[in-house]
């Protein structure tokens, strides 16, 4: 139940970051079609916690494990 309800409510709603080298991130617009943004080194990130947190598609990705 704790758990649940940390995924609900965080106590954290932003994670601050910066790129530490070029990348791209993949993503898709509501339609579905898939979009490809250029990150450059040193670009300013914040990581959204509660939409990683309540979004369906995310949940089982290893990645966010590691927060």
């Amino acid at each position: 139940f704790l758990l649940t309800g940390m995924r609900c409510r965080p106590s954290v709603a932003i994670i601050p970051k910066y790129s530490e080298e070029d990348t791209a991130l993949s993503t898709q617009d509501v339609e579905g079609r898939a979009t490809i943004i250029p990150v450059p080194k040193g670009t300013y990130i914040n990581i959204h916690v509660p939409g990683l947190h309540n979004n369906r598609k995310l949940r089982s990705l290893r990645i966010l494990q590691s927060y």
